[in-house]
């Protein structure tokens, strides 16, 4: 997992002449848009076989607690006033794309003389994602009370980018032939995993706070990474209340797996026939995240009226 760390301002100073007593004038303009799109096939499949030809049973399960893709973005872009302070550009722009799959397949089945005996169960799941989001903004204002006028402009731009794309799933398949009369053979397995990721990125760029910092974005304790990504995201608490000291501006870019058991498996034949038995669970995922954001603010006096 990679880190990005940017710092970056520019400062502006432009000449004012020529005003009029306790006079004012302001100039804005703002522009901000999001877009998300899922280009690769998205969603989740569930599936079981089984079928016996002979004396025996096949059985087979598949569950899932967790199945979720979820995307989203912002973007905004205004003027901030601090305490005391003179009054500039700020925008900001974010996006999240998370994915959640937990789920366990089961086999089972036995066999006695000749026939055959098969359990299969099988799940997926897909996420294609992108997303981008971008806020940018000028704030300019002329102030004179008779003596001095003051021209101040300031601007503000973001921009934030994520991508994830890949997949998961969990198969398990059990086979058993009777060649002879003799064949007796019983086996199963239950394998289960849970799956999260997040591609985030969230910035902002406040021309008056003097600076614009992308952070690496580090999510504690060990509850769900990816219900943490989203409080650091959008500002929501475990309540649904809006936290503001929640958000954080940031990129990352994870994956987390975690078997639900050791895959272990075991055969016994005391011939006859034949006993098959495979488990395969996992995936691959592809993306990452981006940020980027500037600023200028400039303030000129002139006192020659």
């Amino acid at each position: 997992m990679k880190y990005l760390n940017v710092t970056s301002a520019l400062a502006l100073c432009l000449a004012a002449s020529g005003a009029m007593a306790q006079d004012s004038a302001n100039t804005q303009s703002a522009s901000a848009g999001v877009a998300l799109l899922a280009p690769q096939d998205t969603g989740f499949l569930f599936g079981a076989t089984v079928g016996v030809n002979g004396v025996g049973s096949a059985a087979a399960s598949v569950a899932e607690s967790a199945s979720v893709h979820g995307f989203t973005g912002y973007a905004s872009s205004g003027k901030t006033t601090p305490e005391g302070g003179q009054a500039g550009s700020v925008s900001d722009a974010g996006v999240l794309g998370t994915f959640t799959f937990d789920r366990a397949v089961t086999v089972n089945g036995s066999l006695v003389g000749t026939g055959t005996a098969i359990s299969e169960g099988m799940a997926t799941g897909a996420s294609g994602f992108s997303g981008s989001a971008f806020g940018t903004g000028e704030f300019g204002s002329t102030t004179s009370d008779g003596t001095s006028t003051t021209a101040a402009t300031s601007s503000s731009n973001v921009e934030s980018e994520a991508a994830m794309i890949g997949s998961v799933s969990t198969r398990a398949n059990l086979q058993l032939n009777g060649a002879e009369t003799r064949f007796a053979a019983a086996n199963g397995t239950t394998l289960s995993e849970s799956n999260e990721g997040f591609a985030y990125s969230a910035l902002t760029s406040d021309s008056t706070s003097g600076g614009v910092t992308v952070n690496p974005l580090i999510l504690g304790g060990q509850d769900d990474a990816t219900k943490r990504a989203y409080a650091a995201f959008s500002g929501i608490d475990d309540q649904g209340n809006f936290n503001a000291t929640l958000q954080q501006d940031g990129v990352l870019f994870g994956m987390d797996s975690e078997l639900g058991n050791d895959i272990d498996l075991s055969i016994a034949n005391a011939g006859g026939g034949s006993v098959a038995l495979s488990a395969q669970t996992g995936g691959f995922f592809n993306g990452g995240s981006s940020a980027f954001g500037n600023f200028e603010f400039g303030t000129t006096t002139d006192g020659a009226n």
